[in-house]
């Protein structure tokens, strides 16, 4: 397996996918926790609204969390696939984490927003992904994209993180 994605994928089918996230969880928040000497830094992890209450129940119940400065991040595909409809449902997840004192970050990949309003307004930090793929190599095309994005989300006033940007020709 390459990737991380791939062992999550692996880990549902094999009805597994609990006991990888409590394990991961369990290694690496514990591991952040002691070595961060900075704390300011905060540990992004990336969920899946599936994952939602078994994440909650396992974070809660590590040693320190209040110390680990955890941003949940969930990508924007997957809250608009579960919260068709769902509104109130999304909100509701994403104050649950932040109520036991997370912060939540949405990742887009795209120029165009997909969810609500009301719903971007609930997240902390919005991360804007742009895989650069052959087709696109472009900087004036990746930098049309980013600039089109970010002033769409600059009015819900969150920190904007960029990632997976070829250089600073294209946040320019």
């Amino acid at each position: 397996m390459d990737s991380y994605e791939e062992l999550k994928e692996y880990a549902l089918k094999t009805e597994e996918d609990k006991e990888l996230l409590s394990t991961v969880m369990r290694n690496i928040v514990p591991k952040f926790i002691n070595e961060n000497q900075d704390k300011t830094v905060k540990l992004f992890i990336k969920a899946t609204l599936q994952e939602r209450s078994s994440l909650l129940r396992i974070i809660t119940h590590l040693q320190n969390i209040s110390t680990a400065h955890l941003v949940i991040l969930f990508d924007e595909y997957d809250v608009h696939y579960f919260g068709s409809g769902k509104t109130g449902e999304i909100k509701e997840v994403m104050y649950n984490f932040q109520a036991k004192g997370f912060e939540t970050g949405l990742i887009l990949s795209d120029k165009d927003l997909v969810l609500q309003n009301s719903v971007y307004e609930c997240f902390n930090y919005f991360l804007v992904n742009f895989n650069i793929t052959p087709e696109s190599k472009n900087d004036a095309t990746v930098s049309f994209k980013l600039r089109s994005l970010v002033e769409k989300l600059l009015k819900f006033n969150k920190p904007i993180i960029a990632n997976d940007v070829e250089g600073w020709n294209i946040i320019e």
